[in-house]
């Protein structure tokens, strides 16, 4: 009897060992998993990944090591078939897919604004540089001396006061001819 009791605590212990080092591989896992996701440069993404593989399949060895050793000596069991080699051994081609993955670009997209950056830091530049510009420009006087205002024109004429709107009658200005200069050239 001692014999068989001292089995049953030996696999128990073996099963307790196992659960533990499946736990800690796990957070190992999560750990890499974030580490790389949050990461901000490619390179750091890759190193991320490439440590994490390396450990997680040192940790997965290790678990199928102490499965097998449970497995020989008490029979194999579903859940320790599913804890033991499926969920370690998953877990681990995950990590080395993401890394093969991340390696040739293909997640660039996804996890960097590489392509983003440059055009929105441009943008930005272009935005302040018009701002100043626009900060810097003299204000541009918009009234005219040399015009009157429609209202003012119309009210004039109709309150009987006749201005004269066109200062050189019959005289030849810098700007404008008179219109009996202008048929003269026509006879000429």
């Amino acid at each position: 009897m001692s014999t068989n009791s001292n089995l049953n605590q030996e696999s128990t212990a073996a099963e307790n060992l196992l659960y533990q080092r499946l736990i800690i591989f796990l957070i190992v896992f999560s750990v890499f998993v974030l580490g790389a996701v949050s990461s901000q440069r490619k390179i750091l993404f890759l190193s991320i990944l490439s440590l994490g593989v390396i450990i997680c399949w040192v940790l997965t060895f290790i678990i199928i090591r102490t499965a097998k050793r449970i497995d020989k000596k008490s029979g194999g069991r579903l859940i320790r078939l599913l804890l033991g080699y499926l969920v370690p051994i998953f877990c681990s081609l995950l990590l080395t897919l993401a890394l093969t993955v991340g390696s040739f670009g293909f997640v660039d997209p996804y996890l960097f604004n590489v392509d983003l950056k440059p055009v929105q830091i441009e943008k930005k530049v272009n935005e302040i540089t018009n701002e100043i510009k626009n900060q810097l420009k003299p204000k541009v006087d918009t009234t005219y001396n040399n015009f009157k205002n429609i209202d003012s024109v119309i009210a004039g004429n109709k309150a009987g006061t006749k201005k004269k709107l066109i200062s050189n009658e019959g005289k030849d200005s810098k700007h404008f001819k008179s219109i009996e200069s202008i048929i003269k050239e026509k006879k000429k």
